[in-house]
């Protein structure tokens, strides 16, 4: 359900300029919160040593994101906004991210 109110929200013109103004804010004050800058991503398979889900923070940058708590379960569709680790810490160096 929440991937339908996700889908059909991004047709809308505002979704889109909201896309748009969050990837230049990352790019402009060079934000890092994705796993490709963590301490604690695993550089062979980009997973998280912690063991967070980390799907949202590997793909395509987007301000909005379907959250999930597990695999194929998903939260109500309130909750669909930035997706951020409760575990990242920024590490000292970073992996290259193709999708910023």
């Amino acid at each position: 359900m929440t991937e339908t109110v996700l889908a059909a929200s991004m047709t809308d013109p505002r979704v889109a300029e909201r896309e748009a103004r969050f990837r230049d804010e990352v790019a402009a004050y060079r934000l890092r919160f994705r796993c490709a800058a963590c301490a604690h991503v695993i550089t062979d398979t980009r997973t998280c040593s912690m063991g967070y889900p980390n799907v949202a923070l590997v793909g395509p940058l987007r301000a909005m994101e379907v959250m999930r708590t597990r695999p194929g379960t998903e939260v109500p569709a309130e909750a669909i906004g930035p997706v951020t680790c409760k575990y990242f810490e920024l590490g000292e160096s970073e992996l290259d991210d193709p999708n910023l």
